[in-house]
């Protein structure tokens, strides 16, 4: 490897007399503005360091996440036992209703039925006994 050396200063350089600061040479206003950008950027952090704090505080963890999928499971298993209950009870109900409905037409597309008559019964002859004719009374005269 190639060893880094310092360049020695040239000959020509000027420094401005002792004031320990770099001597002017035009780009001091583009230094003041990266300064300028430098504090906007921090104080941006700072707001984003801010909103960032906010929204981990908010985050969901895995623990959260675990017992919301519980809840959510047990809330399609409730829901599942119930549908199928209901729907037995519906399908129970149409069933009963289908057998009803095809006795009615069944019992409609009969002929009505009627009476047998009945064989008649032979009357209740009472017999009375009938007083003897009396002897003709004797003519008057």
């Amino acid at each position: 490897m190639a060893e880094r050396r310092l360049a020695p200063v040239d000959e020509n350089y000027e420094h401005s007399g002792g004031g320990g600061g770099p001597p002017y040479n035009g780009d001091m206003e583009r230094i003041e503005r990266l300064e300028g950008a430098v504090s906007r950027l921090e104080s941006d952090m700072a707001a984003l360091k801010s909103d960032v704090a906010v929204i981990v505080a908010n985050y969901a963890t895995k623990a959260d996440v675990a017992e919301i999928r519980a809840d959510i499971h047990k809330a399609i298993a409730e829901n599942s036992r119930w549908t199928h209950t209901a729907t037995m009870g519906m399908f129970g109900a149409f069933v009963l209703g289908a057998i009803g409905l095809l006795f009615t037409i069944w019992n409609a597309a009969k002929p009505a039925s009627s009476p047998q008559p009945q064989a008649a019964a032979a009357p209740i002859v009472i017999q009375v006994p009938v007083p003897s004719p009396a002897a003709p009374a004797p003519p008057a005269k």
